[in-house]
């Protein structure tokens, strides 16, 4: 029989199946106890049967039809997915003995290798590597486990599984190879190859151990968390082949600094009564610590009265609101952090070192209370990515005076713009437009690349506003990436008192088209972070803009969607470049930045 027709009696047989099993599936939506009792145990019986013929058939289907083969696999997986729902929910109503005809030996039982190849896997997530070399040996070995050692499955159906358990740079990796039984040995090679490199697999583990930050307070998940993450590393290190049952006395002390202090001290208590002391003791330790802590917890009194007082809320002002709340300025006494003072960023190097020490302030967020290594904050240097804030660095200088050498334009002479004022409302806010005599402000946006979960990098357009207290992104744009939402319940107060509720935050790099800067923020979601804009488009020809220069934003003169706002927090970092172009009276000016020339 020729392969085409074998290919449409197939396809007609698939079809009569799918048909078959689509009367069980009606048959269990619309079950009664009192009707259909009687008829759980038939239905069972057929349901198994159908199994076979369905694994038998599609097999051939996905050898035969290659150029098909994703479709192929997708209904696979469908099928079974709904396949196992039904049949859990009749064994749940047959109540014959397990010796029923469902699990007769006519048809493959559940522990047979035919059955539980096709019940076991698609029950277990597949891990999801994306390149992270700290996550290869996870995946590796539950990959090979669950598949890749598999003698059910075919090589196209491995190779399917493999392409739906990558991302991102391993995806990358292996896209072009087309999916076929002979390429599914290539493409796992070459994952292998590339990342089972066992120095660099070692280097990765030892280095995650010295990252591991101290417990500030006795915290039971804190704590499960950090000695099971440690144990993890350990572990690895162990199965790559070193002698961590040798190294007690380094990982004691490396885990216990990371103690909170109740804990470190009854930890250095305990160990005083043993005459050796293993790593094992510190993490048994630990863990008994952490039950102890739950079950305390567990055991609170309840409050007396039902009145249950809820933590004060932060609300956040957007676009203007009242910022009194701000504690008052070390340096110019005004109510602002001192990292958007403009009087503080226009000191020299030594002078903020100097103001720095004598208020005693963190050098790494320029808050009073703490020192570097007790601060909680996640930001670093832009410029060289070590602990201190921006504005201390000696490198940023040099970095920042080397960038304007090169992207000022000769043609300008105009002194560099003050840090303080808002790109959207400098000293000339407005410009006449060519046609009308009609006024027209632009907002100051700039496009940006934003990196998501996964390494992939997604063009963003942005509203630089110094009147946010945060940063914002819509919900739209926030579902269009691949990144992790962190559940929040926080008001935002507008123009006018007006207030909305952020319900989510999420967390990402941003990075400059033109210069390295890629800092990290939080972005607060929202439905709509702004109207469009611009509010009004414009004759870009008519604004005599010199073409040497790169535009921070090259559609700043149409309407068109805004998908983030960068506030306050960072709003003057963007402009410590130094530049401004004049277009003449009556026209826009253009201000540097780290994204370009800002109009």
């Amino acid at each position: 029989m020729s392969n085409d027709r074998r290919l449409k009696n197939l396809r007609t047989r698939h079809r009569s199946l799918l048909a078959s099993f689509s009367n069980i599936r009606a048959f269990v939506e619309t079950y009664d106890e009192e009707q259909h009792e009687c008829q759980v145990a038939g239905r069972l019986e057929h349901l198994v049967s159908l199994w076979n013929d369905f694994n038998g058939v599609q097999a051939e289907l996905e050898t035969l039809d290659e150029a098909e083969i994703d479709n192929h696999l997708k209904q696979r997986v469908e099928f079974e997915f709904s396949f196992f729902e039904v049949k859990g929910f009749l064994l749940s109503k047959n109540k014959h003995s397990p010796s029923t005809p469902a699990s007769s030996s006519s048809h493959s039982a559940p522990h047979s290798p035919a059955w539980s190849s096709h019940v076991r896997l698609p029950d277990v997530k597949l891990p999801v590597f994306s390149g992270s070399i700290d996550s290869w040996l996870n995946f590796h070995d539950l990959f090979v486990s669950l598949v890749h050692s598999s003698h059910e499955l075919s090589n196209i159906q491995k190779f399917y599984y493999l392409r739906f358990s990558l991302s991102g740079e391993a995806l990358k990796l292996i896209q072009t190879i087309n999916i076929s039984t002979n390429n599914y040995i290539v493409a796992w090679t070459l994952l292998v190859e590339h990342y089972q490199k066992p120095a660099r697999l070692k280097q990765s583990y030892v280095d995650s151990l010295f990252e591991f930050s101290s417990l500030k307070r006795e915290s039971s998940t804190e704590l499960r968390f950090l000695v099971e993450r440690f144990e993890a590393n350990v572990k690895f290190l162990t199965q790559l082949g070193e002698k961590t049952q040798f190294w007690d006395i380094l990982l004691i002390r490396m885990l216990s600094i990371r103690l909170d202090p109740t804990t470190r001290r009854d930890w250095e208590e305990h160990s005083s009564t043993l005459s050796t002391v293993t790593f094992h003791d510190l993490t048994e330790f630990i863990q008994r610590r952490a039950s102890v802590l739950e079950a305390l917890s567990k055991n609170v009194e309840p409050v007396s009265n039902n009145v249950v007082k809820k933590p004060p809320t932060r609300v956040i002002a957007s676009h203007g609101a009242n910022q009194s709340n701000f504690r008052k300025c070390v340096v110019c006494s005004d109510h602002h952090p001192l990292y958007l003072c403009s009087t503080f960023s226009k000191l020299s190097l030594e002078e903020k070192e100097r103001e720095v020490r004598r208020h005693q302030l963190c050098r790494n967020c320029l808050r009073k209370g703490h020192q570097v290594k007790d601060c909680s904050s996640t930001s670093v240097c832009r410029y060289c990515r070590n602990r201190h804030h921006s504005q201390l660095c000696s490198t940023g200088i040099s970095k920042t005076s080397d960038t304007t050498k090169q992207r000022q334009p000769t043609t300008s002479s105009n002194p560099p713009p003050s840090v303080s004022l808002s790109a959207a409302s400098a000293e000339a806010p407005c410009f006449t437009t060519s046609k009308t005599n009609r006024k027209t402000i632009l907002l100051a946006t700039a496009l940006l690349t934003l990196v998501d979960d996964n390494g992939t990098e997604h063009v963003a357009r942005a509203l630089l506003d110094s009147g946010s207290e945060s940063c914002f992104i819509t919900q739209s744009f926030s579902q269009l990436i691949k990144v992790h939402r962190q559940k929040l319940n926080c008001p935002i107060v507008g123009i006018g008192q007006s207030t909305t509720q952020a319900r989510f935050k999420i967390r990402s790099s941003i990075r400059s088209r033109v210069c390295q800067y890629s800092p990290t923020l939080d972005f607060l979601v929202l439905p709509k972070v702004t109207i469009d804009l611009q509010s009004t488009e414009i004759n870009a020809s008519s604004l005599k803009i010199p073409p040497e220069i790169e535009l921070a934003d090259p559609s700043f003169h149409k309407t068109s969607r805004i998908d983030m706002i960068l506030g306050a927090e960072i709003f003057f970092e963007l402009f410590e470049t130094s530049g401004r172009i004049n277009l003449g009276d009556g026209q826009p000016t253009l201000i540097n930045s780290v994204f370009g020339w800002v109009v």
